[in-house]
């Protein structure tokens, strides 16, 4: 048990959102489920950070980079400076940054699944990891939708 917040770190950050893997999908909290903004505003709260509830409002949060309209090449360049926690915002859905692994990125997010370059569907309804090459159903992977990435910042103590 930790009185207050937990530090605001990466660590912190993913050790929390982690806690969500595997459970339940559900658009607003339904079916006793997360949905892919509850996850982030979850583990931010935890480090003393108090995210809006929706992912549109949270594409607006302070310090958010606006990448709509670059090309994948420069949104690939962006995600490897960031730092693991980081929100990617795509049109109507949220996902948190887990980090890169052999150039390839990696995200955490609640969804009902995600599509192959082949057209097949992975149903999840749960919390998942995916790679940002993992399609949606718009036939463009998550990487081309990403539309902001921000990393929320702590309060002042």
């Amino acid at each position: 048990v930790t009185v207050g917040c937990l530090p605001f770190t990466p660590e912190n950050l993913l050790r929390q959102v982690f806690k969500l893997l595997g459970h339940r999908y559900g658009w607003g909290g339904t079916q006793e489920g997360w949905d892919c903004s509850s996850i982030c505003q979850d583990a931010y709260r935890t480090v003393g950070v108090f995210l809006p509830r929706n992912s549109g409002n949270q594409r607006r949060v302070p310090d958010s980079y606006q990448v709509e309209g670059q090309s994948a090449a420069e949104k690939q360049a962006l995600l490897e400076t960031l730092l693991p926690g980081a929100m990617l915002e795509l049109p109507g859905h949220q996902t948190m940054y887990i980090g890169t692994f052999e150039g390839e990125g990696y995200v955490i997010h609640a969804t009902h699944g995600v599509y192959d370059d082949q057209g097949d569907f992975y149903n999840a309804n749960s919390v998942i990891v995916s790679s940002v090459k993992a399609f949606r159903s718009n036939g463009r992977s998550l990487m081309d939708n990403f539309r902001a990435f921000s990393m929320p910042v702590a309060p002042a103590q």
